[in-house]
């Protein structure tokens, strides 16, 4: 009867501590930023169509994570299929998507999204929170979905796939 006790607690230690070490491990993979991994899901699989005006739709198989339940999508891979110009800015520590009419720094884990307008009389400037802040994982920064419906698209999230139709800019 005791070593059946002891079975049943050794297993139930895995059990309860199997979860913090794959937690720890994941957090060794986030560059520089301290995040909940509690809060942070890794989905490895995640497809992306990306249909812009008048073209092919794209599809991507890309790895996504879910942040504060927000879904997090890898900004340059999604940016540039779009055809916007994604460069780092060294000062700022900071992302910078250029669309010719507008542009957007991502600054690490700063819920705060703010569209510059570059087009005089545009009245393109806007402030946007989505509930999470960009984050970078080897090397990579993964934003709220969301963040790209800034850009003029339209976005819509169903199960594991990611719809982005880009639409015609209202100037």
């Amino acid at each position: 009867m005791a070593r059946i006790k002891k079975w049943v607690i050794a297993i139930c230690f895995v059990i309860i501590m199997a979860p913090v070490s794959m937690a720890s491990a994941c957090a060794t993979e986030i560059s520089g930023h301290i995040i909940s991994t509690q809060l942070l899901t890794a989905l490895p699989s995640y497809h992306i169509m990306i249909n812009k005006q008048g073209l092919k739709t794209c599809c991507l198989t890309v790895p996504a994570y879910c942040c504060n339940g927000v879904l997090m999508l890898p900004l340059r891979r999604i940016a540039e299929q779009l055809g916007y110009a994604v460069t780092w800015d060294e000062e700022e520590q900071a992302a910078l998507v250029d669309i010719d009419i507008a542009f957007m720094y991502f600054y690490p884990r700063e819920d705060r999204y703010s569209r510059i307008g570059t087009v005089k009389g545009g009245h393109l400037d806007a402030s946007y929170q989505y509930g999470a802040g960009p984050i970078i994982i080897e090397g990579k920064m993964y934003v709220p979905a969301r963040v790209f419906e800034a850009f003029f698209n339209d976005v819509t999230v169903q199960d594991r796939n990611t719809y982005i139709t880009s639409q015609r800019i209202p100037l």
